[in-house]
């Protein structure tokens, strides 16, 4: 397959990880122990902040299917048809280091005393090391993303998990495989050399980067009572309060309920209710010392406060883009690899890339924009002393530090593609020549 096609094999892996989120999404309205529980019996919705979704049940599908594709995919023959004569059409861009006529060896990489020789070529190559830091920061974001997206969606825009998971899933399969059918169309239609990939892939990572206060686009934070406003006008801002002393209430569950003044409260303990009433399948309370003196009146329900938000639909628009220029540099980024290498370092080259990009992005992405999400935190679970999951969030430091975070790594990304483009030195005519055809002239 030629390189520049590369891109649709790129793109059917993302979305294949679109409708993983879509199918997981719909999951986790499944709750976690329904397999030996009586869901029936239990208290609590998906919507709940309480509520476990069943995240295996996708694992178990997953494993196996996995296991039987693999199957077919061992059947295909090392080299596919036509291989030949791609070989012959193509010319090498490989980074002037000697790589094509040290590796133009016949017996070069099939022992193992060809190993260090071959890193050490790579490691000779500054606009493979370039591009590869520049993919380790690219894997880094999606990685992140990929693993707090349903979160941070739930937390910015007041929605249940399940559906966080379901939209971001549906926009995800257009935007990323789209992305990167894009990339690799453009590369094939501008006909762009390796300096030309270079430099596309940081126009797209610069409207990745500008498109990043979209994440500014948040619902308003519901008045919490005792975290972020006070129970009484006059009181100060504690969850314990001369309302509520009595109660010994504590943080190891967060129970929500909303007043009728849309103020949210920790928990029905929090707000000094004694009653509870079950009114239309809805949990309601009334006798709350901390909302109301009137005894017998229902003064709050279950839940968060609902309102209206459409903030939700703009960001999703704009996620659509964002997605789509992050994902668009994917397959540009690995024929930039193919070319700065020589012929016979190309599968090696890709497999020290993909190494990189998992250490260094795929693995710590999801470590560090979870200290980021945490650093944002209101008020921990507290359980006997011992830090929990954290229960409110400061929406405004979330979101700022979270487009920080992404401007600085595409900036970052971007400096290591421009100084690999600037330190690119290509082969010279001379090394092009195969020595199969210097080996035939010589005999004659």
């Amino acid at each position: 397959m030629p390189i520049r096609g590369a891109s649709l094999i790129f793109a059917s892996g993302s979305i294949g990880a679109a409708v993983g989120f879509v199918v997981g999404g719909n999951l986790l309205n499944i709750f976690v122990d329904a397999d030996t529980l009586d869901v029936t019996t239990i208290p609590l919705t998906s919507s709940d902040p309480q509520w476990v979704g069943a995240w295996w049940i996708g694992i178990v599908i997953a494993v196996p299917a996995f296991i039987l594709l693999s199957f077919p995919i061992h059947g295909y023959p090392r080299r596919l048809p036509g291989y030949k004569e791609l070989q012959k059409e193509r010319k090498s861009e490989a980074y002037d280091n000697n790589s094509e006529e040290i590796t133009a060896q016949a017996s070069f990489g099939k022992k193992f005393k060809d190993f260090p020789k071959s890193i050490q070529l790579l490691a000779k190559n500054p606009t493979f090391i370039l591009v590869t830091l520049s993919s380790v920061c690219e894997t880094l974001l999606v990685g992140g993303v990929t693993a707090f997206g349903s979160k941070i969606a739930q937390q910015l825009f007041n929605i249940d998990l399940a559906t966080a998971g379901t939209v971001i899933g549906a926009i995800s399969i257009p935007g990323a495989g789209g992305g990167m059918v894009f990339g690799g169309y453009m590369v094939k239609k501008l006909k762009l050399r390796l300096r030309g990939i270079i430099y596309f892939c940081c126009v797209c990572m610069c409207f990745a980067a500008v498109l990043a206060p979209s994440f500014l686009m948040t619902c308003p934070s519901q008045p919490v009572a005792g975290i972020s406003t006070s129970y009484r006008l006059g009181d100060k801002i504690d969850l314990v309060s001369s309302c509520n002393i009595h109660c010994h209430c504590t943080t190891a569950g967060y129970e929500p309920i909303c007043d009728l003044n849309k103020t949210v409260y920790f928990s029905p303990c929090h707000a000094g209710c004694t009653e509870t009433i079950l009114l239309n399948g809805t949990k309601s309370y009334a006798d709350c010392s901390c909302i109301s003196a009137n005894k017998n009146v229902v003064v709050a329900v279950s839940g968060n406060c609902s309102e209206d938000c459409n903030w939700f639909y703009v960001f999703c628009g704009l996620l659509f883009f964002l997605l789509w220029f992050t994902f668009a540099t994917m397959s540009p980024i690995v024929t930039a690899t193919f070319r700065c290498v020589s012929q016979k370092q190309r599968s090696f080259a890709f497999a020290i890339q993909c190494l990189a990009a998992r250490l260094l992005g795929t693995t710590p992405g999801p470590i560090f924009l979870g200290a980021i999400i945490d650093s944002s935190c209101d008020l921990w679970q507290d359980t006997c002393g011992k830090k929990g999951s954290c229960w409110i969030y400061r929406k405004y430091d979330l979101v700022t530090r979270l487009m920080t975070w992404w401007i600085c790594v595409k900036i970052i990304g971007i400096v290591f593609l421009l100084f690999a483009a600037k330190l690119y030195k290509p082969c010279t005519e001379s090394i092009e020549v195969k020595p199969a055809k210097s080996t035939m002239n010589e005999k004659q």
